[in-house]
């Protein structure tokens, strides 16, 4: 399996692993997550945004986390969009029945 080493790996480099399995969004969430459809964990986004940037106030750190969610969605979804293999040239033409 690959996971656990490549989690290993991440862990030496200094990188936390929460297994997130049973996760249930909502308010009572702790990271914040209210969807699936959330690919970034705003709480651990917002902690880390104001230990990296503690001059700027609240405000700015809320603007600052919206922008890189923002983009980050966009990317993803963009790369999704790419990434997605063309279709075969049978499935482009149906064959007409007789």
């Amino acid at each position: 399996m690959i996971e656990k080493p490549g989690l290993e790996l991440l862990e030496v480099l200094g990188w936390q692993h929460f297994n997130l399995m049973k996760e249930e969004p909502g308010p009572a969430n702790p990271t914040g997550r209210l969807s699936f459809r959330e690919l970034v964990l705003p709480a651990r986004l917002r902690s880390a945004l104001a230990k990296l940037n503690s001059s700027l106030p609240a405000e700015a750190l809320q603007q600052l986390g919206a922008g890189l969610v923002a983009r980050t969605c966009a990317r993803v979804q963009r790369d999704f969009i790419v990434a997605r293999p063309a279709p075969s040239p049978r499935s482009a033409y149906r064959r007409r029945s007789r």
